[in-house]
């Protein structure tokens, strides 16, 4: 109740007057403050003095200050109030917008939710209109939500059902024992993909992710840990098989350099080599071509000089062969016994080259006559070719010849006894017929040859074993 008395009364006015300039912003509250308080002012008398006149002029002052303010705050709240229509226009046709998308759409409703009733009021006769508009949108948007979440819920059944084959598929893979590093390599290849393939999956029932997650995790841990404890030994074999490949590229490079071997006798070890190599696991890809690549250049510096060797050996030959057509056609030009003599040696000379059959038999009837010629028997003409014979194989000092020669020999010897027993045996069966009997003369006869023969021919023999004798 406002204050009745005169001087204080107006005091009082003009201090509730103060008071509501300053703090009050309800706009209809505070008109209806200012109008009671005037309408009081309004009831005091005025005795002219000059106090009242001041304190009219202070109170008239601040109704002005009081307007000024209200018109202030109408224009403001009238600004916000479009603002406001303008944010919610905005949120309306976002909601619209939203309402027709079939994809998850929660989150971004919530948030133009939470704007929605961020904004301030708008003007009264919008009011019911625009809250009409949010609440149907929102209808909308929460039926929809409420279908993508049961569509989603058996989504994620078919989820966990793929998730589960999976597992099954990892498990499976684990049980079968794997042992060659290609299998790991293109069963590592399997799993990445699979997991690759379960990243595409998408959410599963809440009540079922953790299970299928510590499951699928587990497994996949466990092929992974089985890799690295197959790969620790593998690890350990390639150095094995290094360092034995290493000794073995030692030992083919020691049998070539070892001078006391035959090329035949490196060719058989250096063979052996080879097929143990193929026999040996796998170094580690970065040295296991390394390694071969020493191993097959050791052993190719040696065939490859086999080869070589052969290549010259078949091209000297060819060139020994045609040397020896030339000596066959040149016996018919010579006459005395010391051409005859000197081209037999010669020919003989050139016997570390294999000799078609049909070229020596041609030459050595051409000789045999061209020695007969000259008056030499046929003894004689044997004894000279094997005395030749044995001088030339003395100059060449190729044991072989000598060995060649010394087995012929005692194959020779060995079937003149053979057939020498069988006569004397022969001759038992006769031991009661006449010593004249032509039957028993011949076989007594070729007997006695074959002695004779048997004698010659170890004669050979000892003459062949001391050629062999070089001279230091």
């Amino acid at each position: 109740m406002l204050e009745q008395e005169n001087s204080p009364s107006r005091q009082n006015l003009i201090a509730q007057l103060q008071e509501l300039v300053k703090t009050e912003q309800q706009i209809g509250k505070a008109i209806q403050h200012k109008k009671e308080i005037m309408e009081a002012w309004t009831k005091l008398s005025d005795d002219g003095s000059a106090q009242n006149k001041h304190l009219a002029h202070q109170f008239f002052k601040l109704i002005e200050d009081f307007n000024y303010n209200i018109n202030i705050y109408k224009a403001i709240q009238d600004h916000d109030l479009k603002r406001n229509q303008q944010l919610k226009e905005e949120l309306l046709k976002k909601l619209e917008e939203l309402s027709a998308k079939n994809d998850r759409v929660g989150d971004t409703f919530k948030e133009l939710q939470k704007q929605w009733f961020d904004v301030g009021p708008v003007k009264k006769e919008l009011r019911d209109h625009f809250w009409l508009q949010f609440k149907n949108l929102s209808q909308i948007i929460i039926d929809k939500l409420a279908q993508i979440k049961g569509q989603s819920k058996a989504k994620e059944e078919e989820n966990a059902v793929a998730k589960e084959q999976i597992i099954a598929f990892l498990e499976n893979i684990l049980s079968e024992p794997i042992t060659k590093e290609k299998q790991w390599r293109s069963t590592t290849d399997v799993v990445i993909a699979k997991q690759a393939e379960w990243k595409e999956i998408g959410h599963v029932p809440k009540e079922k992710s953790n299970a299928l997650w510590h499951r699928y995790r587990a497994t996949c841990d466990n092929f992974f840990k089985e890799k690295a404890v197959f790969y620790d030994a593998l690890k350990e074999g390639f150095q094995q098989h290094k360092k034995e490949k290493l000794a073995l590229c030692d030992a083919a490079q020691s049998c070539i350099d070892d001078e006391a071997k035959s090329n035949e006798d490196k060719s058989i070890t250096l063979t052996k080599l080879q097929r143990k190599w193929r026999e040996l696991g796998q170094a580690h890809p970065r040295d296991e071509q390394k390694l071969w690549t020493k191993f097959h250049n050791i052993c190719n510096s040696f065939f490859n000089g086999i080869k070589q060797q052969k290549e010259e050996e078949k091209a000297n030959n060819l060139a020994v062969l045609d040397n020896k057509k030339e000596m066959l056609n040149n016996v018919d030009k010579l006459n005395t016994k010391e051409d005859l003599i000197a081209q037999l040696k010669q020919w003989y000379l050139s016997d570390n080259i294999r000799t078609p059959h049909d070229i020596n038999n041609h030459f050595f009837e051409k000789m045999n006559s061209a020695l007969s010629k000259i008056m030499l028997s046929k003894d004689e003409i044997e004894v000279l070719k094997f005395n030749t014979k044995l001088e030339a194989y003395h100059e060449l000092k190729i044991d072989d010849l000598f060995s060649g020669e010394i087995n012929l020999i005692r194959e020779k010897i060995k079937t003149l006894e053979d057939d020498k027993i069988k006569f004397e045996n022969n001759l038992g069966f006769f031991k009661h017929a006449k010593n004249d009997n032509p039957m028993i003369v011949e076989l007594r006869e070729k007997v006695t040859q074959m002695t004779a023969d048997i004698d010659l021919y170890k004669k050979k023999l000892q003459a062949v074993k001391k050629a062999m004798k070089y001279d230091a």
